[in-house]
C-alpha cells in the first residue's frame, strides 16, 4: 500500500488494511450477529490488553445500520440465511474501516433489492477514496434463451 511491500507485514497490520468478504461463513459458535461484526471487524483495532472502547462498538453498530440488518442484531449468526449471513459479512468488512474490500461474489445470496443496496453502499464507499475488489458472476441470457 501506498508503495510498501506487503509481505513483509504482520497479519495484524494488514487487518488494517485489507477488508475479506468470502462468498459464504458458517461459523461453529452461536455467536449474536453484533459480535460477529464486533470481533471481526473491530479487532484489528483494538488496543491491546484494554479490549473493546465504545468506539469500536459505534463503529460495529453503523456498519449494522449501513447495512439495514439492526433487526439481526440480537440473533445467532449461524441460525440465519444465506442471504442475511451475506450482509453481516459485509457490515463486518465496513466495521473493519480497511482502505481496501475484496470481496468474492457479495451478492450472490441475496435477493436484487439487498443486491442493488450492497452495490449502492460500495459505489459511495469507493467514492470516499477505498478500493474494492470484487469477483462476481453475471448471468448474460439473450431473448428467447428463456423457457416457459
Amino acid at each position: 500500500m501506498n508503495g510498501e511491500l506487503m509481505s513483509g507485514k504482520k497479519i495484524e497490520e494488514l487487518a488494517k488494511i485489507v477488508s475479506y468478504v468470502p462468498q459464504d461463513h458458517k461459523p461453529p459458535f452461536p455467536y449474536l450477529v453484533r459480535e460477529v461484526v464486533l470481533m471481526g471487524g473491530r479487532t484489528p483495532h483494538l488496543g491491546g490488553f484494554f479490549g473493546v472502547k465504545k468506539r469500536d462498538k459505534e463503529i460495529a453498530l453503523d456498519a449494522i445500520e449501513t447495512l439495514g440488518i439492526s433487526d439481526l442484531s440480537d440473533r445467532p449468526y449461524n441460525q440465519l440465511s444465506g442471504g442475511q449471513r451475506q450482509m453481516v459479512l459485509m457490515a463486518r468488512a465496513l466495521a473493519q474501516d480497511t482502505p481496501v474490500l475484496f470481496l468474492d461474489e457479495p451478492t450472490s445470496a441475496l435477493d436484487f433489492q439487498n443486491q442493488m443496496k450492497i452495490w449502492k453502499i460500495m459505489r459511495e464507499i469507493s467514492a470516499d477514496g477505498k478500493t474494492i475488489i470484487a469477483c462476481t458472476m453475471i448471468r448474460i441470457m439473450s431473448p428467447g434463451s428463456v423457457t416457459g
